[in-house]
């Protein structure tokens, strides 16, 4: 700050009397004083708006106040501005010291003993990195999308779009991670596993022992799939048709589909193909009434397939995949396989809207270079045209030749002790644009263009 302390009683009073500066929670009208400039360091501007509505008003006012902008000041005993020790975050495209600042920064307000030195100032403590999503906004490193002060729980819908520590999970946290990077962590997983710490789902532990955990990702890329599903399970219905689509989900070194017998045959002979986890299992005989519950296709994205069905029913890539999905939950579906299959067509959904969304950008723009192109050629022939004269010829000098030929057969009016006339006027000889000349003997008009006359001798 640029100015000086004349009175250090008053000063103590105001300290004493505002006891706390509450003025530092939102920008606000700033008031200029001393040799005080809008862009010294003491203020901070959040936008690049401000900062010039704030220099108009500088300007307006002759130094007094900011007008129409808002900033915050960094004071000693001026309130309501901020005093030493308050911080503000600001936001990518703020101002400081008369420059624009493209990224997130914590300044802290630091001011000498009772205003008297050193100078006020704001100054850089941290500098934030965020991870920058569509749906949360921009999430510090290290922190995760917060509800009620509490990290939100996402549900897979919510996670779409976005990397996932496990495909098997049901419920997640999102969290920005150093780099920074977006992830959702898995803090809930399918029936029988659990996430540990680092987001990954194993399985729960069994009579003292803990099993090996399913792999995090055992789903192959969506194309290979969809081919497999197209090419081997074409024809096929019911549970056949959903344990085919299963073993689609299985690298060949695990698991195999046999075309004889119709189902899953594993490369260890000795094992099962367990299509609940995707993996080969020693059989184990359990009494039936510790069997469980075949899984059943979560009904609300079944709904929500339903209607995506018809939504984009012009888009046959997208039907066909949400048709064998349903197709699929009709016979005996796996909880990973169908969540791996749902969100490949999330994926599809978002690929499509995005790819609209450019086309009807594509099509703006085509609209727009056609629209100037055809504006420029009208403004060009409308120029050429312009350039043209009967009275010029091609090097731009006055036509001799057009007048002689027009007074040969034109009118030649003369005195010779009276008025004399000769020959006739040709209709249309001179190009548009010259109607208005008319003929007038004495100040009188006798005829307008295209007309014929004679003048004899009175």
């Amino acid at each position: 700050m640029k100015k000086f302390l004349f009175f250090v009683s008053f000063v103590l009073l105001a300290v004493w009397s505002n006891g706390s500066f509450a003025g530092c929670n939102s920008p606000v009208t700033l008031g200029f004083d001393g040799n005080q400039h809008y862009y010294d360091d003491e203020f901070l501007y959040e936008t690049e708006e401000q900062y010039l509505l704030t220099q108009q008003g500088y300007e307006n006012t002759g130094g007094q106040t900011s007008g129409d902008g808002k900033g915050y000041e960094c004071d000693a005993y001026n309130s309501p501005s901020c005093t030493g020790g308050d911080e503000v975050v600001m936001p990518a495209g703020h101002v400081f010291e008369g420059n624009v600042i493209n990224k997130r920064v914590k300044y802290r307000c630091r001011t000498g003993l009772l205003g008297m030195g050193p100078n006020d100032d704001w100054y850089p403590v941290e500098e934030e990195e965020v991870c920058a999503t569509k749906g949360f906004g921009d999430i510090p490193v290290g922190k995760c999308v917060t509800e009620n002060g509490k990290c939100k729980t996402l549900s897979e819908i919510d996670c779409s779009g976005y990397r996932k520590t496990d495909d098997a999970g049901t419920a997640f946290h999102g969290i920005c991670r150093d780099g920074p990077t977006f992830v959702c962590k898995a803090i809930e997983c399918r029936k029988g596993m659990h996430a540990n710490s680092d987001g990954i789902c194993v399985v729960d532990e069994q009579q003292g022992s803990v099993m090996p955990p399913v792999p995090p990702q055992p789903v192959p890329d969506p194309e290979p799939t969809k081919s497999c599903v197209q090419t081997r399970c074409g024809g096929l219905a019911g549970t056949t048709y959903s344990q085919c689509i299963t073993c689609c989900y299985v690298p060949s070194s695990t698991a195999v589909w046999d075309s004889g017998l119709k189902r899953c045959v594993c490369t260890d002979n000795s094992k099962t193909f367990n299509p609940s986890t995707l993996q080969c299992e020693t059989v184990a005989v359990t009494p039936p009434e510790n069997e469980e519950e075949p899984y059943v296709c979560d009904p609300s994205k079944l709904e929500l397939l339903s209607q995506w069905s018809i939504q984009y029913a012009t888009n046959n890539v997208l039907v066909t995949q949400i048709n064998q999905v349903l197709v699929y939950c009709s016979g005996t579906p796996s909880e990973l396989v169908f969540n791996n299959m749902y969100n490949q067509i999330l994926m599809l959904i978002n690929q499509s809207e995005a790819d609209a969304a450019a086309s009807v950008l594509l099509a703006s723009q085509k609209a727009a270079r056609n629209r100037i192109t055809t504006a420029a050629n009208t403004i060009q022939s409308i120029t050429s045209n312009l350039k043209l004269t009967v009275w010029k010829n091609e090097e731009g000098n006055f036509n001799t030749s057009r007048l002689l030929s027009d007074s040969i057969a034109g009118v030649v009016l003369g005195t010779a002790g009276g008025l004399i006339t000769s020959s006739v006027v040709k209709k249309n000889q001179v190009e548009s644009g010259f109607e208005d000349i008319q003929c007038t003997v004495g100040g009188q008009v006798v005829a307008g263009w295209g007309d014929e006359f004679r003048v004899g001798i009175q």
